[in-house]
């Protein structure tokens, strides 16, 4: 049982950061995937602040002690991809598909990538699903965001395990890891828990991967807090409850 925390980073600004929790639970047979807004309210050090910007200011490490100060869990593994290292996973995938609930358009101002993206099902590869999951003016801000990356994540990632995923796992994770890449997983860290990463993969089932959304509301700061039931319940999804 381990806990990973996944973190995207395609450009300089709050709305194109993702965070990820991902929990394994060979035992069970599941994956619980949790999204993590940007604006999730931490303490680190005495200090209060976005999940956000103890990224920014400390880097993936210091997103990690914000995110398990906020949610009251240990991760043991984090890895961040930039928009190389994502195009690389999110294509071994082959793409997610999205109920798209009103058009995306965004024209970028600091010269990235603008996002025309109309409204219904839309199967998105690497690019498009890029621009959903940085896009910065859903109506509902960023727990909207979160929900998107969460959903999005979790039907990609139902949708396509299969007996080659699981036979070409050792493929997979030479592929993910020399891409580019941050993270302390390593090659001794995948061999040591490779089998039960297989015994995950089933084929037959179509429920893997479970999605738990946060639940919470803003402070007087603007920064979101979760709320002490949602803190209770994550601890029994991750198999860590008291």
């Amino acid at each position: 049982r381990q806990t990973l925390l996944f973190i995207y980073d395609a450009e300089k600004r709050q709305t194109a950061s993702c965070f990820l929790l991902v929990r394994f639970l060979p035992a069970d047979g599941k994956l619980i995937l949790v999204p993590v807004q940007s604006d999730t309210c931490a303490d680190v050090d005495g200090t209060k602040n976005s999940v956000y910007e103890f990224y920014r200011t400390g880097g993936s490490k210091q997103a990690v002690k914000a995110i398990e100060n906020a949610a009251g869990i240990t991760v043991d593994k984090y890895m961040k991809l930039d928009t190389k290292s994502f195009t690389v996973f999110i294509d071994l995938f082959g793409g997610a598909e999205y109920n798209v609930p009103y058009n995306l358009i965004y024209e970028n101002p600091t010269g990235g990538e603008d996002t025309i993206i109309r409204q219904g099902t839309e199967n998105l590869d690497s690019d498009s699903l890029r621009k959903v999951l940085t896009f910065p003016n859903f109506k509902k801000g960023e727990e909207e965001r979160a929900r998107v990356l969460g959903t999005t994540i979790t039907d990609m990632l139902n949708a396509n395990i299969s007996t080659s995923l699981k036979s070409n796992l050792d493929s997979f994770f030479t592929t993910v890891i020399n891409s580019s890449v941050e993270t302390d997983i390593t090659s001794y860290d995948f061999e040591d828990k490779k089998e039960a990463m297989k015994y995950i993969i089933d084929p037959e089932k179509t429920d893997i991967v479970t999605l738990v959304l946060p639940s919470g509301k803003y402070n007087g700061s603007g920064l979101y807090v979760p709320d002490e039931n949602f803190l209770k319940s994550l601890k029994v999804w991750f198999g860590i409850a008291e």
